[in-house]
Formats: C-alpha cells, sequence, structure tokens
C-alpha cells in the first residue's frame, strides 16, 4: 500500500465548511436569515430544534446554505459542540466537548448530514 504525502491527502480532502471561524459562522446566519424570508415569502415557518440531537432548524439552514453555494460546494461542515450541562455550578465550561464533521451526501437535490467523529 502506497502511503500519500501530507499535500497529497490535504488535496484529496472534500471541502469543508469550519464551524469554529467567524466568517463561516456569518455565512451560516446569513443563510438562516435567507432561509427565514424564502419560507415567510411562501407562508411556511422555519422549523425548530427538537433537541440537541434532532435538529431540523441547523439541518434545513445547512442544506439552504448548500443549495444556495455554487459549485464546487462544501462536503463536511466541521464544529465544535459542548453538551452534558455545566461542570460546576454557574460554569459556562461544558461537562463534555465534541469536535465532529457533518458529512453531506446529496440525494435527488436534498443533503443529508450525519456526524462522524474526526
Amino acid at each position: 500500500m502506497e502511503k500519500k504525502t501530507t499535500a497529497e491527502a490535504k488535496a484529496a480532502a472534500p471541502l469543508c465548511l469550519d464551524l469554529t471561524t467567524k466568517s463561516s459562522l456569518e455565512v451560516i446566519r446569513s443563510a438562516y436569515d435567507d432561509l427565514g424570508k424564502v419560507l415567510g415569502t411562501a407562508g411556511a415557518s422555519v422549523p425548530a430544534n427538537i433537541d440537541e440531537l434532532r435538529r431540523p432548524l441547523d439541518c434545513a439552514v445547512l442544506n439552504y446554505l448548500s443549495e444556495s453555494m455554487p459549485n464546487p460546494k462544501c462536503q463536511t461542515a466541521m464544529g465544535v459542540f459542548v453538551e452534558g450541562g455545566p461542570l460546576y455550578s454557574g460554569a459556562f465550561i461544558q461537562k463534555r466537548r465534541l469536535m465532529s464533521r457533518l458529512l453531506c451526501a446529496i440525494y435527488a437535490a436534498s443533503v443529508a448530514y450525519s456526524a462522524a467523529p474526526l
């Protein structure tokens, strides 16, 4: 088996929307605003997230962003997620942190997201 160099591995990596950068978060926020306008014009409401695992709102925003991107489109999104509640009373530090990459697969003009650990 031939070993790839770092440069080759980076070139083969899919395009990634990095949710840890301010500029990416601004793009996602703008997509949320635009999606709200589009759905409002159509008489539909923006979906709501149910909990940390079932997040129709987040999926709708990322789907809308993906559909509105020029080619080549991002194929993954990477972010840091905190969960589990405060580490101690009054803390903003959470009990658990998870860095994950969301893999996007296009199925008949829609995008499905599934979490995959890095």
